[in-house]
């Protein structure tokens, strides 16, 4: 008997250490799940981030195409504040050449003013004299 009693207690030792053995699986399965729930857990978070990172993607490819519009515009506004600016360089050259003919007018009128007032005095006098003989 003490034979089948030492076989008992070995298959008890045998027993206890698959008990705890299982127990220890038990713990590393759920361990290992925990783990997955993390996982899982952090692929939805950078699914969520690469949504949000695809989302600023596109806003950004919004805003280069929206910068670029503004640019062609920028070019053609400059390009047509340049032809305002010869425009207005040129019109004032006419201003200036017109400014000299008329200074030379007013002087020639001036001239003949004096001219004429000065005929008049003359064919007075002449009227004058005629009249005196």
């Amino acid at each position: 008997m003490s034979e089948l009693k030492q076989i008992n207690q070995h298959l008890d030792s045998i027993d206890n250490r698959l008990n705890s053995m299982e127990n220890r699986l038990e713990s590393v399965e759920n361990r290992l799940e925990s783990v997955e729930n993390r996982l899982e857990s952090v692929e939805n978070r950078l699914e969520s981030v690469e949504n949000r990172l695809e989302s600023v993607e596109n806003r950004l490819e919004s805003v280069e195409n929206r910068l670029e519009s503004v640019e062609n515009r920028l070019e053609i506004v400059e390009f047509e504040q340049q032809q305002v600016k010869q425009a207005v360089l040129e019109t004032n050259e006419k201003i200036n050449r017109l400014a000299v003919i008329q200074e030379s007018q007013h002087r020639i009128i001036e001239i003949l003013s004096a001219r004429s007032i000065q005929h008049e005095a003359e064919i007075k006098k002449i009227n004058d004299l005629q009249g005196v003989v």
